[in-house]
């Protein structure tokens, strides 16, 4: 007589969990988990304004919430600047920020003392991210300033969480999943921009707008003529003109994608032409008109003098004298991470290994354009898109060091920042992964992997450093 058993499988305690984390979600919202935390442990860790210019724009904020509307320069408060000053003296401002002077408490600097009558004060912003921003101070203002920086940060860092989510959307719409959790891979994990985003500071916000009109941008160049994401090219375009200079870089990459619609559709339906060249028209007038506005209210911030300097060559000699070796070297170390006030390195070795993952990406690329064009894939909507950011870095380029000859009185208080360069965070990963990924491929390594371990690795070392630089957590 033979007996029948009934097997009952018991799922193990969290398989359907892992389940799911394994689907193209589940690690998504695991790599957004990672970013989040990233830039989370910088805002905690980081003590107060120890972020690059954070008391200033801490300032703007606390006006705006003191006046409900934007401060000017006359509407500064004396008293307001010296509790700032005090607070960052009790936590140790003058050892790792930078002044001009020293701190005296029985006769506290201004804010002029510190930095310079040029550059006491970010009151010449642009407005939006501290309109934003106030509201989440405002119930805090009865308490102490520390609750306030400590909520503005927050609001940073709620921002810096979309970002993630639009730079995965970016390298979706390029690559599809595979290139998206890349791309959100190199975001998340690059210290710099993990260490910028957790500040009381406009940058996050102007790169959330350029990413909106990257997005935009690319959906139109690779799926063709849509009013939806004509719309939001737009509207960020005008929203980052009126966050920060640096979103001057959505005014070529409109005109380009509008300028290649306009070639290709007119080339597919002649029945068309009137009706899109006044689309185009229309386009550019709001591009126009948006530009125009931030000029006349002094949010581009060109001296008035500016074209008689550009005309008679003065910029060019001011241009010639600047320490362009040691601009670069910034530029480079700040964008991989370069803590504090520009005065809390990473060791050299680590600058010399990325600059050596550069150069191997660089010849990547060499790798990957000469494959094209031997298989004749010159021109796909891939490279369309990839010749649009090419341009874009480049008016990037031009404007991080254009401010630099447009200002060269601020001498070596002032010097071009990774930062800058974060609003197009998409351009510099995909310099990276595709540049990288002729190499991997033929050693058989996985990508995922690779990048993986190698961010994380520099991740992890380099918040580990900035502890110890303030804190002397190892003996």
């Amino acid at each position: 007589m033979t007996s029948t058993r009934t097997v009952i499988n018991v799922p193990l305690p969290g398989s359907n969990l892992l389940k799911h984390l394994r689907t193209p979600l589940g690690q998504v919202l695991i790599l957004l988990a990672l970013g989040a935390v990233h830039v989370l442990l910088y805002l905690v860790f980081v003590p107060p304004w120890q972020f690059p210019d954070e008391p200033r724009h801490f300032e703007y904020v606390r006006l705006y919430a003191d006046l409900g509307r934007r401060p000017y320069g006359r509407d500064r408060d004396p008293a307001l600047e010296e509790a700032i000053v005090h607070s960052m003296a009790q936590f140790d401002f003058w050892r790792f920020g930078f002044a001009s002077v020293n701190y005296v408490p029985e006769s506290p600097p201004r804010f002029r003392d510190l930095w310079g009558a040029a550059y006491a004060h970010a009151l010449f912003q642009p407005p939006l991210y501290y309109a934003l921003t106030r509201y989440a101070i405002q119930p805090f203002l009865q308490d102490s300033l520390i609750p306030q920086l400590y909520a503005a940060r927050l609001f940073s860092w709620l921002v810096a969480v979309f970002n993630l989510v639009l730079i995965y959307f970016i390298g979706y719409a390029l690559g599809k999943h595979r290139l998206g959790t890349l791309m959100l891979l190199f975001a998340a994990l690059l210290p710099g921009h993990a260490f910028i985003n957790a500040a009381v500071i406009n940058d996050v916000l102007a790169e959330l707008w350029v990413l909106f009109a990257l997005l935009a941008g690319i959906v139109l160049l690779v799926r063709g003529w849509h009013p939806v994401p004509l719309g939001i090219l737009l509207v960020s375009v005008f929203l980052g003109l009126l966050t920060k200079r640096t979103t001057l870089v959505t005014v070529p990459w409109t005109g380009y994608v509008l300028l290649y619609l306009l070639i290709t559709t007119v080339r597919r339906h002649h029945r068309l032409r009137l009706w899109l060249v006044g689309t185009v028209f229309v386009a550019a007038l709001v591009v126009g008109a948006a530009f125009v506005y931030v000029w006349q209210q002094g949010l581009i911030g060109l001296p008035r003098d500016a074209w008689e300097k550009l005309i008679t060559g003065i910029y060019w000699q001011e241009a010639k004298s600047l320490p362009w070796g040691r601009y670069f070297h910034t530029l480079f170390t700040s964008f991989w991470g370069h803590f504090g006030w520009l005065n809390v390195p990473l060791p050299s070795v680590v600058y010399v290994i990325l600059l050596l993952m550069t150069g191997g990406a660089l010849g990547g690329w060499v790798v990957h354009w000469y494959e094209r064009v031997r298989d004749g894939r010159l021109w796909t909507p891939g490279v369309i898109v990839g010749l649009g950011l090419i341009l874009s870095v480049l008016v990037q380029w031009g404007l991080v060091f254009g401010k630099e000859i447009v200002y060269a009185y601020f001498g070596g208080q002032s010097l071009p920042q990774g930062r800058y360069l974060y609003p197009l965070l998409p351009a510099y990963a995909l310099f990276y992964l595709i540049g990288w990924r002729p190499w991997l491929q033929r050693v058989r390594v996985p990508e995922g992997l690779f990048w993986s371990l190698g961010l994380l690795l520099l991740a992890t070392y380099a918040l580990f450093h900035l502890l110890n630089t303030y804190y002397t957590i190892l003996p």
